[in-house]
Protein backbone atom coordinates (compact mmCIF):
# COMPACT_ATOMS: atom_id res chain seq x y z
CA UNK A 1 0.00 0.00 0.00
CA UNK A 2 3.06 2.30 0.25
CA UNK A 3 2.69 3.04 -3.48
CA UNK A 4 -0.81 4.49 -2.95
CA UNK A 5 0.22 6.58 0.05
CA UNK A 6 3.20 7.96 -1.90
CA UNK A 7 0.98 8.91 -4.85
CA UNK A 8 -1.50 10.71 -2.59
CA UNK A 9 1.14 12.68 -0.66
CA UNK A 10 2.97 13.75 -3.85
CA UNK A 11 -0.31 14.85 -5.46
CA UNK A 12 -1.34 16.86 -2.38
CA UNK A 13 2.09 18.57 -2.20
CA UNK A 14 1.90 19.31 -5.92
CA UNK A 15 -1.50 20.91 -5.37
CA UNK A 16 0.07 23.05 -2.63
CA UNK A 17 -2.38 22.26 0.19
CA UNK A 18 -1.83 20.83 3.62
CA UNK A 19 -3.84 18.03 5.22
CA UNK A 20 -6.16 20.41 7.08
CA UNK A 21 -7.04 22.30 3.90
CA UNK A 22 -7.68 19.06 2.05
CA UNK A 23 -10.03 17.89 4.86
CA UNK A 24 -11.88 21.20 4.67
CA UNK A 25 -12.22 21.09 0.88
CA UNK A 26 -13.34 17.44 0.64
CA UNK A 27 -15.45 17.30 3.85
CA UNK A 28 -13.50 14.16 4.78
CA UNK A 29 -12.29 13.99 8.35
CA UNK A 30 -8.58 14.61 8.82
CA UNK A 31 -8.07 11.23 10.53
CA UNK A 32 -9.42 9.41 7.46
CA UNK A 33 -7.18 11.40 5.06
CA UNK A 34 -4.19 10.66 7.29
CA UNK A 35 -5.19 7.00 7.23
CA UNK A 36 -5.20 6.99 3.41
CA UNK A 37 -1.76 8.63 3.27
CA UNK A 38 -0.23 6.30 5.91
CA UNK A 39 -1.87 3.01 4.83
CA UNK A 40 -3.71 2.85 8.17
CA UNK A 41 -7.23 1.60 7.47
CA UNK A 42 -8.14 0.23 10.89
CA UNK A 43 -10.16 3.31 11.88
CA UNK A 44 -12.45 3.09 8.85
CA UNK A 45 -15.92 1.73 9.71
CA UNK A 46 -15.93 -0.57 6.69
CA UNK A 47 -14.20 -1.31 3.40
CA UNK A 48 -16.82 0.74 1.56
CA UNK A 49 -15.68 3.87 3.41
CA UNK A 50 -12.08 3.24 2.32
CA UNK A 51 -13.08 2.94 -1.34
CA UNK A 52 -15.42 5.94 -1.20
CA UNK A 53 -12.99 8.30 0.55
CA UNK A 54 -10.13 7.12 -1.68
CA UNK A 55 -12.11 7.82 -4.82
CA UNK A 56 -13.17 11.32 -3.63
CA UNK A 57 -9.67 12.22 -2.41
CA UNK A 58 -8.07 11.10 -5.70
CA UNK A 59 -10.58 13.20 -7.65
CA UNK A 60 -9.80 16.21 -5.40
CA UNK A 61 -6.07 15.73 -6.07
CA UNK A 62 -6.80 15.58 -9.83
CA UNK A 63 -5.76 11.92 -10.11
CA UNK A 64 -7.48 9.16 -12.09
CA UNK A 65 -9.78 8.00 -9.31
CA UNK A 66 -10.67 4.64 -10.93
CA UNK A 67 -7.01 3.77 -11.50
CA UNK A 68 -6.18 4.65 -7.88
CA UNK A 69 -9.03 2.44 -6.61
CA UNK A 70 -7.95 -0.40 -8.95
CA UNK A 71 -4.35 -0.09 -7.69
CA UNK A 72 -5.63 -0.25 -4.09
CA UNK A 73 -7.59 -3.45 -4.77
CA UNK A 74 -4.69 -5.13 -6.59
CA UNK A 75 -2.23 -4.22 -3.88
CA UNK A 76 -4.57 -5.44 -1.12
CA UNK A 77 -5.12 -8.72 -2.93
CA UNK A 78 -1.36 -9.27 -3.27
CA UNK A 79 -0.77 -8.55 0.40
CA UNK A 80 -3.66 -10.72 1.65
CA UNK A 81 -3.04 -14.29 2.91
CA UNK A 82 -4.38 -17.05 0.68
CA UNK A 83 -7.07 -19.05 2.58
CA UNK A 84 -5.95 -22.52 3.59
CA UNK A 85 -8.92 -24.20 1.89
CA UNK A 86 -7.81 -22.64 -1.42
CA UNK A 87 -4.27 -23.93 -0.98
CA UNK A 88 -5.53 -27.43 -0.12
CA UNK A 89 -8.16 -27.26 -2.90
CA UNK A 90 -10.94 -27.98 -0.41
CA UNK A 91 -14.46 -26.69 -0.53
CA UNK A 92 -15.74 -24.68 2.41
CA UNK A 93 -17.76 -26.53 5.03
CA UNK A 94 -21.35 -27.24 4.01
CA UNK A 95 -23.23 -26.37 7.20
CA UNK A 96 -26.61 -27.57 5.84
CA UNK A 97 -25.23 -30.98 4.93
CA UNK A 98 -23.58 -31.24 8.33
CA UNK A 99 -26.87 -30.54 10.12
CA UNK A 100 -28.75 -33.10 8.00
CA UNK A 101 -26.07 -35.68 8.73
CA UNK A 102 -26.21 -35.07 12.46
CA UNK A 103 -30.03 -35.34 12.46
CA UNK A 104 -29.88 -38.62 10.48
CA UNK A 105 -27.37 -40.12 12.89
CA UNK A 106 -29.51 -39.05 15.85
CA UNK A 107 -32.60 -40.70 14.37
CA UNK A 108 -30.71 -43.94 13.75
CA UNK A 109 -29.55 -43.95 17.35
CA UNK A 110 -33.11 -43.41 18.61
CA UNK A 111 -34.45 -46.23 16.40
CA UNK A 112 -31.73 -48.58 17.64
CA UNK A 113 -32.53 -47.72 21.27
CA UNK A 114 -36.28 -48.25 20.69
CA UNK A 115 -35.66 -51.61 19.00
CA UNK A 116 -33.49 -52.70 21.91
CA UNK A 117 -36.14 -51.73 24.45
CA UNK A 118 -38.85 -53.63 22.53
CA UNK A 119 -36.62 -56.69 22.21
CA UNK A 120 -35.76 -56.52 25.90
CA UNK A 121 -39.45 -56.21 26.82
CA UNK A 122 -40.71 -59.24 24.87
CA UNK A 123 -37.72 -61.59 25.15
CA UNK A 124 -36.28 -62.76 28.43
CA UNK A 125 -32.56 -63.46 28.23
CA UNK A 126 -31.15 -66.41 30.20
CA UNK A 127 -29.02 -65.76 33.24
CA UNK A 128 -25.31 -66.57 33.15
CA UNK A 129 -24.56 -70.17 33.85
CA UNK A 130 -27.92 -71.46 32.60
CA UNK A 131 -28.78 -73.17 29.34
CA UNK A 132 -28.96 -70.87 26.35
CA UNK A 133 -32.73 -71.13 26.07
CA UNK A 134 -34.65 -68.02 25.10
CA UNK A 135 -38.19 -67.79 26.39
CA UNK A 136 -40.48 -65.75 24.19
CA UNK A 137 -43.27 -63.89 25.94
CA UNK A 138 -46.46 -64.77 24.11
CA UNK A 139 -49.00 -62.03 23.28
CA UNK A 140 -52.44 -62.25 24.89
CA UNK A 141 -55.11 -64.33 23.21
CA UNK A 142 -57.51 -62.64 20.80
CA UNK A 143 -61.26 -63.23 20.92
CA UNK A 144 -63.52 -62.87 17.89
CA UNK A 145 -67.25 -63.56 17.52
CA UNK A 146 -68.34 -64.80 14.10
CA UNK A 147 -71.67 -64.18 12.37
CA UNK A 148 -72.79 -67.72 13.17
CA UNK A 149 -72.55 -67.02 16.88
CA UNK A 150 -69.33 -68.96 17.34
CA UNK A 151 -66.68 -67.31 19.50
CA UNK A 152 -63.13 -67.99 18.32
CA UNK A 153 -60.30 -67.64 20.84
CA UNK A 154 -56.98 -67.44 18.98
CA UNK A 155 -54.14 -69.13 20.84
CA UNK A 156 -50.57 -69.88 19.78
CA UNK A 157 -51.15 -73.64 19.97
CA UNK A 158 -54.45 -73.56 18.06
CA UNK A 159 -57.85 -71.95 18.08
CA UNK A 160 -60.67 -72.57 20.51
CA UNK A 161 -64.17 -72.45 19.02
CA UNK A 162 -66.99 -71.89 21.50
CA UNK A 163 -69.94 -73.27 19.53
CA UNK A 164 -73.32 -71.81 20.41
CA UNK A 165 -75.37 -72.90 17.37
CA UNK A 166 -77.10 -76.25 16.76
CA UNK A 167 -75.37 -76.68 13.43
CA UNK A 168 -71.78 -75.69 12.77
CA UNK A 169 -69.41 -76.50 9.92
CA UNK A 170 -65.74 -75.54 9.90
CA UNK A 171 -62.25 -76.74 9.00
CA UNK A 172 -60.19 -77.59 12.07
CA UNK A 173 -56.46 -78.19 12.44
CA UNK A 174 -54.32 -80.19 14.84
CA UNK A 175 -54.24 -78.43 18.20
CA UNK A 176 -57.61 -76.72 17.72
CA UNK A 177 -60.32 -77.19 20.34
CA UNK A 178 -64.04 -76.59 20.39
CA UNK A 179 -66.42 -76.42 23.32
CA UNK A 180 -70.15 -77.09 23.68
CA UNK A 181 -72.46 -76.00 26.46
CA UNK A 182 -75.06 -78.53 27.58
CA UNK A 183 -77.11 -77.18 30.43
CA UNK A 184 -74.64 -75.72 32.92
CA UNK A 185 -71.77 -77.95 31.81
CA UNK A 186 -69.15 -77.11 29.18
CA UNK A 187 -67.60 -79.97 27.22
CA UNK A 188 -64.26 -79.50 25.48
CA UNK A 189 -63.01 -81.45 22.44
CA UNK A 190 -59.45 -81.39 21.09
CA UNK A 191 -58.31 -82.16 17.54
CA UNK A 192 -55.33 -84.50 18.03
CA UNK A 193 -54.76 -85.82 14.51
CA UNK A 194 -55.90 -84.85 11.00
CA UNK A 195 -53.78 -87.16 8.81
CA UNK A 196 -55.94 -89.77 7.10
CA UNK A 197 -58.27 -90.16 10.09
CA UNK A 198 -59.67 -87.85 12.72
CA UNK A 199 -58.52 -88.40 16.28
CA UNK A 200 -60.76 -86.41 18.61
CA UNK A 201 -59.98 -86.26 22.31
CA UNK A 202 -63.01 -85.94 24.59
CA UNK A 203 -63.25 -85.40 28.34
CA UNK A 204 -65.58 -88.33 29.11
CA UNK A 205 -65.40 -90.77 26.20
CA UNK A 206 -61.65 -90.69 25.60
CA UNK A 207 -60.17 -90.53 22.10
CA UNK A 208 -62.68 -90.99 19.27
CA UNK A 209 -61.59 -91.97 15.74
CA UNK A 210 -63.47 -91.38 12.48
CA UNK A 211 -62.55 -91.73 8.82
CA UNK A 212 -63.73 -89.72 5.84
CA UNK A 213 -67.53 -89.91 5.60
CA UNK A 214 -67.94 -91.32 9.11
CA UNK A 215 -69.41 -89.60 12.13
CA UNK A 216 -69.09 -89.70 15.90
CA UNK A 217 -72.23 -89.62 18.04
CA UNK A 218 -71.80 -88.84 21.72
CA UNK A 219 -74.11 -88.92 24.71
CA UNK A 220 -72.60 -86.25 26.92
CA UNK A 221 -75.00 -86.25 29.89
CA UNK A 222 -75.66 -90.00 30.15
CA UNK A 223 -79.38 -89.79 29.31
CA UNK A 224 -79.16 -92.45 26.56
CA UNK A 225 -79.75 -89.80 23.86
CA UNK A 226 -77.08 -88.52 21.48
CA UNK A 227 -76.28 -84.89 22.27
CA UNK A 228 -73.76 -84.19 19.53
CA UNK A 229 -72.88 -85.71 16.18
CA UNK A 230 -69.52 -84.91 14.56
CA UNK A 231 -69.22 -85.87 10.87
CA UNK A 232 -65.96 -85.91 8.88
CA UNK A 233 -66.66 -84.20 5.56
CA UNK A 234 -63.10 -83.84 4.23
CA UNK A 235 -59.67 -85.04 5.39
CA UNK A 236 -56.40 -85.50 3.53
CA UNK A 237 -54.49 -88.79 3.63
CA UNK A 238 -51.04 -87.29 2.98
CA UNK A 239 -51.04 -83.74 4.36
CA UNK A 240 -52.10 -83.06 7.94
CA UNK A 241 -51.72 -79.29 7.46
CA UNK A 242 -54.91 -79.26 5.36
CA UNK A 243 -56.90 -80.05 8.49
CA UNK A 244 -60.29 -81.71 8.64
CA UNK A 245 -63.74 -80.44 7.68
CA UNK A 246 -66.22 -81.21 10.45
CA UNK A 247 -69.97 -80.86 10.57
CA UNK A 248 -71.11 -80.55 14.20
CA UNK A 249 -74.79 -81.04 14.98
CA UNK A 250 -76.15 -80.57 18.49
CA UNK A 251 -79.43 -80.40 20.38
CA UNK A 252 -82.70 -81.66 18.98
CA UNK A 253 -81.31 -81.56 15.43
CA UNK A 254 -79.47 -84.84 16.07
CA UNK A 255 -82.59 -86.91 16.78
CA UNK A 256 -84.86 -85.03 14.34
CA UNK A 257 -82.45 -85.46 11.44
CA UNK A 258 -81.98 -89.19 11.98
CA UNK A 259 -85.71 -89.91 12.37
CA UNK A 260 -86.68 -88.00 9.23
CA UNK A 261 -84.03 -89.59 7.06
CA UNK A 262 -84.95 -93.09 8.24
CA UNK A 263 -88.59 -92.44 7.37
CA UNK A 264 -87.82 -91.30 3.84
CA UNK A 265 -85.68 -94.35 3.24
CA UNK A 266 -88.73 -96.66 3.47
CA UNK A 267 -90.28 -95.11 0.36
CA UNK A 268 -87.07 -94.39 -1.51
CA UNK A 269 -86.61 -95.92 -4.93
CA UNK A 270 -83.33 -97.17 -6.32
CA UNK A 271 -83.74 -94.90 -9.36
CA UNK A 272 -81.88 -91.93 -7.96
CA UNK A 273 -78.74 -89.89 -8.54
CA UNK A 274 -76.40 -89.58 -5.57
CA UNK A 275 -75.01 -86.11 -4.95
CA UNK A 276 -73.44 -86.43 -1.47
CA UNK A 277 -72.66 -89.39 0.74
CA UNK A 278 -71.49 -89.62 4.33
CA UNK A 279 -71.72 -91.26 7.68
CA UNK A 280 -74.40 -88.78 8.70
CA UNK A 281 -76.78 -86.33 7.10
CA UNK A 282 -76.06 -82.62 7.25
CA UNK A 283 -77.73 -79.40 6.05
CA UNK A 284 -77.53 -78.65 2.32
CA UNK A 285 -77.90 -75.33 0.51
CA UNK A 286 -79.60 -75.14 -2.89
CA UNK A 287 -78.77 -72.13 -5.10
CA UNK A 288 -81.04 -71.69 -8.12
CA UNK A 289 -80.65 -69.32 -11.07
CA UNK A 290 -83.61 -69.13 -13.46
CA UNK A 291 -82.31 -69.13 -17.03
CA UNK A 292 -85.77 -68.35 -18.35
CA UNK A 293 -89.27 -67.51 -17.13
CA UNK A 294 -90.71 -70.33 -15.05
CA UNK A 295 -93.49 -71.19 -12.60
CA UNK A 296 -91.75 -72.68 -9.57
CA UNK A 297 -92.95 -74.35 -6.35
CA UNK A 298 -90.88 -75.82 -3.52
CA UNK A 299 -91.05 -77.39 -0.04
CA UNK A 300 -88.26 -77.46 2.56
CA UNK A 301 -88.14 -80.38 5.05
CA UNK A 302 -91.74 -81.33 4.08
CA UNK A 303 -93.14 -77.97 5.10
CA UNK A 304 -93.14 -74.30 4.17
CA UNK A 305 -94.52 -74.81 0.63
CA UNK A 306 -94.14 -71.72 -1.56
CA UNK A 307 -94.80 -71.01 -5.26
CA UNK A 308 -94.05 -68.08 -7.52
CA UNK A 309 -93.65 -67.12 -11.16
CA UNK A 310 -89.91 -66.53 -11.48
CA UNK A 311 -88.39 -63.92 -13.76
CA UNK A 312 -85.44 -64.57 -16.05
CA UNK A 313 -82.04 -64.42 -14.26
CA UNK A 314 -83.74 -64.28 -10.85
CA UNK A 315 -81.69 -65.93 -8.05
CA UNK A 316 -83.06 -68.07 -5.21
CA UNK A 317 -81.22 -69.67 -2.28
CA UNK A 318 -82.77 -72.39 -0.06
CA UNK A 319 -81.41 -74.41 2.87
CA UNK A 320 -82.70 -77.70 4.30
CA UNK A 321 -81.71 -80.15 7.02
CA UNK A 322 -83.29 -83.16 5.33
CA UNK A 323 -84.32 -82.24 1.81
CA UNK A 324 -86.37 -80.38 -0.80
CA UNK A 325 -89.25 -81.12 -3.17
CA UNK A 326 -89.40 -78.88 -6.23
CA UNK A 327 -91.90 -78.36 -9.09
CA UNK A 328 -90.96 -76.45 -12.25
CA UNK A 329 -93.03 -75.73 -15.37
CA UNK A 330 -89.80 -75.78 -17.40
CA UNK A 331 -87.06 -77.89 -15.83
CA UNK A 332 -84.49 -76.67 -18.36
CA UNK A 333 -84.95 -73.11 -17.06
CA UNK A 334 -83.37 -74.03 -13.72
CA UNK A 335 -79.65 -73.94 -13.04
CA UNK A 336 -79.25 -75.68 -9.66
CA UNK A 337 -76.17 -75.76 -7.45
CA UNK A 338 -76.03 -77.88 -4.28
CA UNK A 339 -73.58 -77.08 -1.49
CA UNK A 340 -72.92 -79.43 1.44
CA UNK A 341 -69.96 -80.11 3.74
CA UNK A 342 -67.78 -77.69 1.82
CA UNK A 343 -68.47 -79.30 -1.57
CA UNK A 344 -70.40 -77.86 -4.52
CA UNK A 345 -72.21 -79.93 -7.19
CA UNK A 346 -74.12 -78.72 -10.26
CA UNK A 347 -77.39 -80.60 -10.90
CA UNK A 348 -77.97 -81.81 -14.51
CA UNK A 349 -80.69 -79.98 -16.42
CA UNK A 350 -83.82 -81.63 -17.80
CA UNK A 351 -85.21 -81.30 -21.34
CA UNK A 352 -86.55 -77.90 -22.50
CA UNK A 353 -90.26 -77.40 -21.80
CA UNK A 354 -90.45 -80.49 -19.59
CA UNK A 355 -92.40 -80.26 -16.34
CA UNK A 356 -90.14 -81.39 -13.49
CA UNK A 357 -91.04 -82.72 -10.04
CA UNK A 358 -88.11 -83.93 -7.93
CA UNK A 359 -87.26 -84.90 -4.39
CA UNK A 360 -83.73 -83.82 -3.49
CA UNK A 361 -83.12 -85.24 -0.05
CA UNK A 362 -81.24 -87.48 2.35
CA UNK A 363 -81.93 -91.23 2.45
CA UNK A 364 -80.25 -93.99 4.42
CA UNK A 365 -78.73 -96.97 2.63
CA UNK A 366 -79.44 -99.98 4.87
CA UNK A 367 -76.87 -102.05 3.02
CA UNK A 368 -73.92 -99.78 3.83
CA UNK A 369 -75.51 -98.02 6.81
CA UNK A 370 -74.50 -94.69 5.23
CA UNK A 371 -76.50 -91.63 4.25
CA UNK A 372 -76.94 -90.38 0.70
CA UNK A 373 -78.20 -87.06 -0.56
CA UNK A 374 -80.03 -87.98 -3.76
CA UNK A 375 -82.24 -86.68 -6.58
CA UNK A 376 -85.39 -88.73 -7.18
CA UNK A 377 -87.83 -88.06 -10.02
CA UNK A 378 -91.42 -88.01 -8.74
CA UNK A 379 -94.21 -89.20 -11.05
Amino acid sequence: MQEISRILIEARNAKGVDIEQASHDTNIAKMFLQGLETDNYKDFPAEAYVLGFLRNYATYLELDAEQVVKLYKQTKLQESEIPQEVILNKKPLNVKALIIGLVSVSMLVLIAVAAFLIWKTFIKLPNKGTASKIETVQPPAKTETTESGTTVIDKNTGKNYEISTEYYENRFFEGDTFSLNLGETTYIFTIKKTLGVLELETEKQGTQIAKLGESISLDLNDDAVSDVEIAVGDIDKTDATKGVLLTITTGQNVARKTDTVSETNANATKNYVTIFEGASAYPVTMNITFRNYCFFRYEIDRKNRKEQYQQKNAPLSLRADNGFRIWASNGNALKIELIGAGRTVDVPLTKPGEVTVQDIKWIKDDTTNRYKFVIIDVD
